[in-house]
């Protein structure tokens, strides 16, 4: 199995350890080859860029704990890989933004062994009539793949026809076969996830100037929220007609469980909860979660949203571990952020939570999107001024930037179509970080461009540099020295 990862994305992938640990389990022999570390082409790496321009992340030496960047062509080690392992069949898992790196495979697959070749992820998944098509992908496999993929694998190695298996389209003399999705089934069912395959690099997670060999933790799968620019509410949507819902989560002693084989495999020392929004649960399988934690004793990081997080409940994270969080708020605008995103919390709930997280001295990355459909100047504004006021009131925080994408199976996906506000492609082949696809008449790309350099010189700089700041959005000579001054004196003001 393949995972094109990002240059430097270090983070191991649950979803292809869970199809490892599946086949593993009757027997299968796998092989993962991560494209982390390898630098392909004029590739930058993220982690600085957010360090040294958005101040959201503190710089790592990934040297220190020997992970190295592998100079060597990642297609010429995937040959030598696939000569030596002659595999029966090669997977990838893909997201939109990494489907053509992933597709060089499959095709380099195809051309040196014609083997069998199968698509899954996210994409796949909510694309499949794209990704079928692609002539060096013969299988796509849509929704979970546990099960699929481990059937798939034993038909190939009995010669049985596979043609029928549910949650599989097939593509045979050039008809394709699209079955059935199978029925979701209960996280408990599944083997501890597999990390064994990944190289060492992966299990290093940079944290605030650190870096953690961190493990992941399923806790749910899917997410209850209906957020427009993500894809979850679509996986929600997809099971429908099974009369369940794609959000679930695994009980607490199976959590246990993972948690313990975990610490006997690779002795973490940071646990990543992956769930969306951590603490959607009820009060009782909190207390449960509070109370299993108190034996681990390793410290974790979880995401949530506003509007789970209570002062008794931060207490009771951080007496058990909690190191850091993250929270979306995504807009600083109230009625766009209720009206575009449908997100509706209001500001003075979030301000309320950021003085909550400042009386417990809790560090906290806060997630924000610009570039949204009908977005105008003045609301970007209201998302920097937004994040400006929760720094005042709380300077543990950090501010994460995206510029909106809009990838498919996203509500925001069908109104930017229906809106002719971007050019559709088959395929979004990166995230844009600093540059919008949409048309908007509301600025020019200079002027956007502008904001989002200078979103976090605002955030983080005091009162006396607004000056300079509106300055320092003119991409001219002047603006970009004084951004140049500017970007080095945040510096001063952060922790």
């Amino acid at each position: 199995m393949v995972y094109p990862a990002l240059f430097m994305q270090s983070s191991l992938p649950l979803g292809l350890a869970s199809l490892s640990a599946a086949l593993k389990k009757d027997g299968i022999d796998v092989k993962i080859f991560d494209t982390a570390f390898y630098r392909k082409g004029d590739e930058i790496d993220e982690n600085i860029e957010r360090a040294d321009v958005h101040h959201s992340v503190k710089r790592v030496d990934y040297k220190a704990v020997e992970a190295y960047v592998n100079e060597s062509d990642p297609f010429e080690d995937f040959k030598s890989l696939l000569f030596d392992y002659k595999p029966n069949i090669v997977g990838i898992s893909a997201v939109e933004s990494s489907f053509e790196n992933s597709i060089n495979y499959t095709r380099l697959a195809k051309m040196l062994l014609n083997v069998k070749t199968i698509a899954g992820g996210v994409f796949p998944t909510l694309s499949p009539e794209i990704a079928i098509k692609e002539d060096s992908i013969d299988i796509v496999c849509v929704g979970e793949g546990e099960s699929a993929l481990l059937e798939l694998c034993n038909c190939l190695s009995c010669g049985a026809d596979y043609s029928r298996i549910k949650s599989l389209w097939v593509k045979i003399e050039g008809k394709v076969i699209k079955n059935e999705m199978m029925p979701l089934e209960h996280l408990d069912s599944f083997p501890n996830p597999d990390f064994s395959c990944f190289s060492k690099g992966m299990f290093y997670k940079p944290m605030q100037g650190k870096l953690f060999k961190t493990v992941p933790i399923e806790h749910t799968r899917g997410c209850p929220y209906n957020c427009t620019f993500c894809s979850e509410p679509m996986l929600n949507t997809i099971h429908k007609n099974e009369g369940k819902m794609y959000y679930r989560r695994k009980s607490a002693s199976k959590v246990v469980e993972e948690m313990e084989n975990n610490i006997k495999m690779y002795s973490p020392e940071l646990f990543y909860f992956t769930s969306e929004t951590f603490l959607a649960m009820s009060e009782e399988v909190f207390n449960e979660f509070i109370e299993n934690y108190k034996k681990v004793s390793i410290p974790f990081w979880i995401q949530t949203r506003i509007e789970t997080v209570t002062l008794d409940k931060l207490r009771k994270l951080q007496e058990v571990g909690l190191y850091w969080m993250t929270i979306g708020i995504e807009h600083g605008n109230e009625e766009f952020r209720r009206k575009i995103l449908k997100r509706h919390t209001t500001n003075k709930q979030i301000i309320e939570v950021m003085n909550i997280l400042a009386e417990c001295e809790q560090g906290v990355s806060i997630n924000n999107i610009i570039g949204l459909p009908f977005e105008t100047k003045e609301l970007i504004y209201d998302t920097i001024m937004l994040n400006r006021e929760l720094f005042k009131t709380n300077n543990r925080i950090r501010c994460n930037i995206s510029t909106f994408t809009p990838f498919r199976g996203s509500e925001l996906y069908d109104l930017c179509v229906s809106n002719d506000l971007f050019d559709p492609l088959p395929y979004i082949s990166n995230t844009n970080i600093s540059n919008s696809l949409l048309i908007n008449d509301s600025f020019t790309k200079e002027q956007f461009e502008g904001l989002y350099r200078t979103f976090p010189l605002y955030v983080y700089l005091p009162d006396e540099y607004l000056d300079r700041i509106r300055m320092a959005e003119k991409l001219t000579p002047e603006g970009n020295c004084e951004y140049e001054a500017l970007n080095e004196k945040v510096k001063d003001y952060i922790e």
